[in-house]
């Protein structure tokens, strides 16, 4: 998905041009953006972004309904392992634009085990110069080793 509000909108509409309704009349922020809403869901089963353009109080338009359904919710932001996954069974429907988080793993230990932390460290060193542990991520995480810490 985009990674700002307007290009994540646009792509919404692309996607299904109906999921993107605009509200050009003047609408009370109190009681007719909340109506509307529930009237679309209720009556229609309909839970499209709305952008209302004219909102009585205020220059500013209001934008709801952004994650109203499975599809819009999950898209933006999930984890890399899950979003190569989605990528793999439907390459068209889904695309990662960048990241947003680097998450970094690690290994837990006793404080003050000297022995286990200089066994962990030089494991995980020479996996790392022998390229196996690029490998065993590339496989369980989908993507490339990030580059790791000095030890």
């Amino acid at each position: 998905m985009g990674q700002d509000l307007r290009s994540f909108i646009d792509q919404a509409k692309r996607a299904k041009p109906d999921d993107v309704v605009v509200v050009k009349k003047e609408v009370d922020p109190a009681y007719e953006i909340t109506a509307l809403v529930v009237k679309l869901e209720r009556e229609l089963k309909r839970r499209p972004i709305l952008i209302f353009e004219n909102v009585k109080g205020t220059k500013f338009p209001v934008i709801t309904n952004l994650h109203a359904n499975r599809g819009r919710l999950g898209s933006p932001v999930t984890a890399v392992p899950i979003a190569n996954m989605l990528i793999k069974r439907s390459p068209a429907q889904w695309e990662v634009k960048f990241p947003m988080l680097r998450s970094w793993y690690g290994v837990g230990m006793r404080r003050g085990d000297a022995d286990l932390l200089q066994w962990v460290n030089t494991f995980v060193m020479f996996h790392l110069q022998n390229g196996d542990l690029a490998k065993i991520y590339e496989k369980w995480i989908g993507s490339p080793l990030p580059p790791v810490p000095a030890l």
